[in-house]
């Protein structure tokens, strides 16, 4: 060691090293001097002097120079199982949908049983022992526990062998290690601490043994690896060629690789990712070195290969490069004399970015700087972008990229084809599919490969019946391959598209039998079915199914439970499933944060849409930097409809796509057109139509004309009274195998029973009638919920609407029994709502406060959502506190109308207390009822306290609200503490409205605003954060006319003298009048802005009265005029 530092300092002089370099060569020559001398180690590690923290599980103590041992999360996950595995079995609560799942594997399929603890804490006195014993168990922070109580006791070469302490100094460089270390908060005092740990080791090699070259080798990698820890690459880069090229055993190759991992994550802690790989570009040749000598010699480069011993690094630190592009064009314009190591960067860029889950648009991007600066890249590389781009539905982009490669090298051509079933099977292209398929199988014989593929295309274009059939096919005496449970899976999830639970269970149940227990993606396929039945019990006791089983949930699963979220309109709950994510340390994609925006979008909270957006451009460590997606846009395009934005905002945003690399999907064009219709121009939405077209008939593009499309533009017609052309549309979809949903359906029976005709009403049943007869149609009854609406409800629900305002109660009644009829259907909200307003039109209260009973059971189950979300009641509490929804306001409005009609007041109190009490929130629908109902109760000095203090007061918060924007979001989440949620549900409830109709109105009403243009073409939430501001709650959040006038009313008779009731036993009139009177002057005094607002209300609605008698008048003299002459 001291001829190695004079070498270093005597090199100094003619070498040109960093400033710093001096110091790093005294620090090493110091910690040399105080090791040399055979001082012992004087900090402290037993044991006894450790405190784990609970929170994060890592040891608080003193280890004198050194940092305590950090256990990584894979780790921890292990020892937590095994602490677990002592405990009672979980008991769970059931629901009929997971008994029949559960019996379908449980006389089958074994699960795994926790494993039990085998450490035995009356060996603990010997650390000897317990070294040994963690070494061999791979614990590493125990490990190094031992040591430092071995190290304490005396000389440590008497008690342990040189390649023990080789043995932990490999244990200590391994990838769950270096990437719990990396992943810290404060990540480099992290690794500084290890290597201090590590030097430790290499001064104990050093000073108590003389062992062969591999130790020898081995304690120069641990102390070059200590220096790299610490962030002294200056040390590390002068030895390393010299150090590579003494390796000539596997003994070496291992502590040769190991050194070089450290290396990797520790220049990516201490200085960027962008350095990290810098290192390996320049240093490719000896990373090739070490692998040749290690066997693993071929015609690809080894050193980024799945199975690489740095794939993990590079999959580490590569995606968290910022402006890869430039990065690219960078190295392109410098380095391009050296082709060989820009090969190797395609290499290594591609491979692990199309490996990495939720990096195939980074990759893209790559592939894209490549072919930019004329940089070839090899067909194989194009062709794993292709794969990685279908794996996460990009296909507009894989397609077109497809298309370009014509391979000629056999090799390449057998990839290309099955890279080509891979992707056409993704997007259930069964022609193609089945070509690709036949020729791989003729040329290269049957392949369980090749069978997934082709139950996905079967599965993805025709559903249950063809996925069988091709089941059956694949797997025969025939072709003598055996399905494994991908090729279950395939099945089992066409089940679960097709709402089949007897299906699912049954073909669980066949896979069972073949050996296979339900897997992680078995049981996310479960879990997407009682998602989209929304049976909460359900998803909890499989969820605690899964941990019990030893099956954790991983990010699919919570994605699942987050998109159910928020179809239920929850984004306070879905935000507390996405803590979770974070919690249970896993990285959230794109598709997670995906569904927290569009849990926002639903609810209607625009703040926390464009926050979401506003994460995925910040460049937040937090979170994995990835290429804007359409499906992003999509998202922000829906807020914009449901907000009633301009359709020129809207169409801006279209045109400016292509400026940022993204390109229109099937999605993006039905929200185009919907924005159109809902503007009155149908000249725009045929255009855009037939541009989908257009494009449609490029296969490239991925797009398709779909009944979405076709059924918005349709609906657009209908609302305009354009009969012939909405037919010409319907036929349109009939002739092109566009098969109709119940939405399309629902336009159709709306368009006629809202003409409320008899003949009208009549061909709406009939057509009615055809529909649910029709055996095709089964299928379509068993689809999940379009929002709150089942598809029987999509159909049914406008004539239930229409014989409610022709005040037919019993047509209602039968109506709706006859659609629970249909293949089972249940009560829901909805249905439950139309019949209620049938009972109040018609007048039967008794009915009303019948059914509202059966009402509230349901709108409770809102709350089911509990069962899914914290464990700690504490939490949970809180939650339920914080949370609210509306899902009773409008049949609260018809229940609150009847009873006060009817003179029962007390309900009504008792119902909006409990109401309060339950968590329910009341729209501004609902609190204009209750004035009125008080005003009725004979109670007018309530009535207008609510219009001053409630309706009032959230109408000017509505016009007032302004929201910052922050430049830099860490988070996706709007509620980040309970201060925020509580400020939210501070400000008026807004939520987006879902009639088309009115949201028409909203359009024409913001047709002229102007919004500042904004510089920063890719920032699409800027329109929307003006919006919100001056968003619909100011037409929300008002009185309404009928409450305005029973308030005029109301004042004019108290300012007249007379009481609402007036007393029959009073003996005193004059005494009735002055009371009325004050009454008055205080409504006056203590609610001058409610009365302002009336008075205003009546100046408007007198100069209407006249402006309308005016045009009366004239109209009626013209027609005279017309028809006398």
């Amino acid at each position: 060691m001291n001829q190695l530092i004079s070498e270093l300092v005597l090199s100094s002089s003619s070498l040109r090293f960093p400033r710093s370099f001096k110091s790093h060569l005294l620090h090493l020559t110091l910690f040399h001097s105080t090791n040399t001398s055979g001082a012992r180690w004087k900090g402290k590690g037993r044991a006894q002097d450790l405190e784990k923290t609970e929170e994060t599980g890592d040891y608080e103590g003193s280890f004198g120079r050194s940092a305590p041992p950090i256990r990584p999360n894979a780790l921890r996950q292990k020892h937590i199982l095994a602490q677990n595995s002592c405990l009672r079995p979980v008991q769970f609560r059931t629901s009929p949908s997971f008994i029949m799942f559960s019996r379908c594997i449980a006389s089958t399929a074994t699960i795994p049983k926790r494993q039990s603890a085998t450490y035995s804490t009356s060996g603990a006195s010997d650390d000897l022992t317990r070294f040994r014993s963690s070494i061999s168990k791979q614990d590493v922070h125990k490990a190094w526990d031992a040591y430092f109580s071995l190290r304490d006791r005396g000389d440590i070469s008497s008690q342990l062998r040189s390649n023990e302490l080789l043995s932990l100094a490999h244990l200590s460089a391994t990838d769950d290690v270096l990437l719990a270390l990396a992943k810290k908060h404060s990540a480099k005092e992290a690794f500084q601490r290890w290597g201090e740990q590590l030097a430790c080791i290499e001064a104990d090699l050093r000073n108590g043994y003389t062992g062969s070259s591999a130790d020898t080798f081995g304690r120069r990698c641990a102390l070059l690896a200590s220096l790299a820890l610490k962030g002294d690459m200056s040390g590390v880069l002068l030895n390393l060629d010299s150090l590579v090229g003494f390796v000539n055993s596997e003994q070496h190759c291992e502590h040769a690789v190991d050194l070089f991992r450290v290396i990797l994550y520790a220049v990516c802690a201490h200085d960027s990712p962008t350095a990290s790989l810098n290192f390996f570009l320049n240093h490719h040749r000896l990373f090739r070195r070490i692998l040749d000598h290690k066997g693993e010699k071929g015609p690809q480069n080894r050193s980024i290969d799945q199975n690489s011993p740095f794939t993990r690094a590079f999959s580490f630190c590569i995606p968290r490069i910022s402006n890869l592009e430039d990065y690219i064009r960078d190295w392109a314009a410098t380095d391009s004399a050296d082709k060989l190591r820009l090969v190797w960067m395609t290499r290594i860029l591609l491979r692990v970015l199309c490996n990495q889950h939720n990096c195939s648009l980074q990759a893209l991007s790559a592939y894209e700087a490549f072919t930019r600066n004329g940089v070839p890249v090899e067909y194989r590389l194009t062709l794993e972008l292709v794969r990685a781009l279908a794996k996460e539905d990009h296909y507009h982009h894989a397609n077109p990229i497809f298309s370009t490669v014509k391979p000629e090298e056999s090799d390449v051509k057998a990839y290309y084809e099955e890279t080509g079933l891979y992707l056409f099977s993704r997007q259930g292209d069964m022609e193609e599919s089945q070509k690709l398929y036949d020729r791989l199988v003729s040329r290269r014989g049957a392949n369980p490969a090749f069978a997934t593929h082709i139950l996905v295309a079967s599965a993805r274009s025709g559903g249950v019946t063809s996925v069988m059939k091709t089941f059956d096919e694949a797997f025969n005496s025939r072709t003598k391959i055996i399905p494994n449970h991908h090729h279950f899976g395939v099945v089992i999830n066409a089940f679960v598209e097709e709402n089949d639970t007897a299906g699912m269970n049954d073909w669980i149940a066949r896979m069972a039998d073949a050996g296979f227990p339900p897997d992680l993606a078995t049981f996310n396929t479960v879990l997407k079915m009682f998602a989209a039945r929304e049976d909460f019990e359900s998803l909890r006791s499989l969820l605690e199914h899964m941990r019990g089983s030893g099956i954790q949930p991983d990010l699919t699963s919570y994605t699942i439970i987050i998109a159910l979220l928020a179809r239920r309109r929850d984004p306070i709950a879905a935000e507390e499933v996405y803590r979770r994510i974070i919690d249970e340390g896993m990285n959230p994609d794109t598709r997670a944060v995906a569904a927290i925006m569009n849990a926002h979008v639903e609810a209607g909270s625009w703040g926390g849409v464009i926050r979401a957006f506003d994460f995925f451009r910040s460049a937040s460590p937090s979170f994995r930097r990835a290429r804007l997606d359409i499906s992003i846009v999509n998202t922000l395009l829906k807020a914009y409809v449901l907000i009633g934005a301009p359709l020129d905002r809207v169409t801006t945003i279209f045109q400016s796509l292509g400026a940022n690399h993204l390109k229109p999907s099937d999605h993006t064009f039905a929200l185009l057109i919907q924005s159109a219709c809902e503007a009155g121009r149908m000249d725009v939405a045929a255009r855009l139509f037939v541009e989908m077209e257009r494009l449609a008939s490029d296969w490239t593009t991925a797009l398709h004309v779909n009944a979405y499309a076709m059924t918005i533009l349709m609906s657009g017609y209908l609302r305009l009274g354009e009969k012939s052309r909405a037919k010409a549309i319907y036929e349109d979809m009939v002739q092109r195998g566009v098969e109709p949903t119940s939405v399309t359906y629902n336009a159709i029976i709306s368009a006629y029973a809202n003409e409320k005709s008899e003949d009208s009403i009549k061909v709406a049943l009939d057509f009615l009638k055809t529909i649910t007869t029709d055996t095709g149609n089964k299928s379509m009854w068993k689809a999940p919920k379009h929002g709150f609406l089942t598809p029987l409800e999509h159909i049914h629900n406008p004539l239930l609407y229409a014989f409610s305002k022709k005040l037919n109660a019993g047509e209602v009644e039968r109506l709706y029994e006859e659609m629970l009829a249909i293949d089972g259907g249940k009560p829901t909200i909805a249905s439950l709502t139309l019949l209620l307003d049938a009972y109040r039109r018609s007048g039967d209260i008794d009915s009303v406060e019948k059914l509202w009973a059966e009402i509230f059971e349901l709108g409770l189950k809102f709350f089911d959502a509990d069962a899914v979300l914290s464990a700690d009641e504490q939490r949970a509490l809180q939650l339920r506190t914080q949370r609210r929804t509306d899902v009773l306001a409008v049949p609260l409005s018809i229940y609150v109308d009847a009873m006060s009609a009817s003179g029962r007041h007390v309900e009504i109190a008792e119902t909006w207390v409990l109401m309060q009490a339950r968590g329910f929130q009341f729209d501004a629908h609902n609190w204009n009822h209750l004035v009125v109902a008080l005003v009725r109760a004979g109670q007018p000095a309530r009535a207008f306290h609510i219009v001053e203090n409630v309706i009032l007061k959230y109408k000017s918060q509505a016009e007032f609200k302004s929201r910052e924007r922050p430049e830099e979001v860490d988070s996706p989440l709007l509620f980040t503490s309970e201060r925020d949620a509580e400020a939210a549900l501070s400000e008026p409830p807004i939520p987006n409205d879902r009639a088309a109709g009115r949201r028409a109105v909203l359009v024409a009403r913001t047709r002229h605003l102007e919004i500042p243009r904004n510089e920063d073409e890719a920032d699409y939430a800027h329109d929307l954060q003006v919006l919100q501001q001056i968003s619909p709650a100011w037409n929300i959040w008002r009185p309404h006319n009928a409450t305005l006038s029973v308030l005029s009313d109301t004042l004019n008779r108290l300012e007249s003298g007379r009481l609402l009731e007036q007393s029959t036993q009073s003996d005193d009139p004059n005494a009735e009048m002055q009371e009325a009177i004050d009454l008055a002057r205080r409504i006056h005094e203590t609610y001058p802005q409610t009365v302002d607002y009336i008075h205003s209300w009546e100046r408007r609605n007198r100069y209407s009265r006249r402006r309308s008698q005016f045009f009366d008048d004239h109209t009626e003299e013209s027609v005279t005029n017309i028809r006398y002459n």
